[in-house]
């Protein structure tokens, strides 16, 4: 099973990416990561209630988890597993630690970063991944042609991806 890392803004066309992983890792079944960048406050009470439910109950639309919960059920041979999470750090040496607890095995991002969050503390943690050690493809939001194609047996005619290997 292979872990892809997915950057969300917890909009439902973000979930759109979920789909390209699956055309993009055939052979294999999926566990998928939805991230979010999430800054905390710098209160002592901040702290002490962090829990990822708290911050994804404020933040994610119900209109979001329905969607997923629908791609979830038309992928379910592909996908075991759908998470959603959100990444407190702020520094590439806590990124690469929360890339380690959740086993992310390669990450999914789209080519143009997002920018409409529902809390001003959300951010964008395509950059972390860009600059990680783990692999990535980089799908063009407008299917249009990229740089690289990648295809597997002719399966992926028509999804235009940027391979980056590391």
């Amino acid at each position: 099973m292979k872990t892809v890392l997915i950057p969300t803004d917890f909009s439902e066309n973000s979930l759109q990416l979920l789909k390209s992983a699956v055309l993009n890792f055939p052979e294999d079944t999926l566990s998928i990561v939805f991230a979010s960048g999430y800054r905390i406050g710098e209160s002592l009470f901040d702290y002490l209630n962090l829990s990822n439910t708290r911050i994804l109950n404020s933040i994610v639309s119900p209109g979001y988890l329905e969607t997923q919960k629908q791609l979830f059920e038309d992928h379910g041979y592909k996908v075991k597993n759908v998470q959603n999470v959100v990444f407190d750090g702020t520094n590439r040496f806590a990124f690469k630690g929360f890339l380690e607890i959740y086993s992310i095995d390669e990450a999914l991002i789209p080519s143009t970063s997002y920018k409409n969050f529902a809390s001003k503390r959300c951010f964008d943690i395509t950059p972390y991944i860009r600059n990680s050690e783990i692999k990535y493809i980089e799908v063009d939001s407008n299917n249009a042609v990229t740089e690289n194609e990648r295809k597997s047996d002719g399966i992926l005619d028509t999804l235009f991806v940027k391979l980056h290997l590391k």
